[in-house]
């Protein structure tokens, strides 16, 4: 059984909380900035093309062929040995 006044008052409850964390917020930048403050984040290296590649993809498994490839295959076998190919 559906209850709406449970649901409305749970929608309400909601709402509050959602306004407290946003005004939460609006009261607290000076503090935002001071955590920030702290010490320089320290800067990413980027990988070059060479590393992203051998690091992702050297030990990944290829994927099954699909049914399209497999009778692609076929296919092509059947139609190069009947146009001379």
């Amino acid at each position: 059984m559906h209850n709406c006044s449970l649901d409305a008052k749970i929608r309400v409850n909601l709402e509050a909380q959602v306004v407290e964390t946003q005004a939460e917020a609006k009261k607290k930048p000076a503090e935002k900035k001071k955590a920030t403050a702290d010490g320089p984040k320290p800067k990413r290296l980027k990988k070059t093309n060479d590393e992203k590649k051998s690091s992702s993809t050297s030990n990944k498994p290829k994927r099954p062929l699909t049914a399209f490839f497999i009778f692609m295959n076929d296919f092509r076998k059947t139609f190069k040995t009947e146009h001379n190919g």
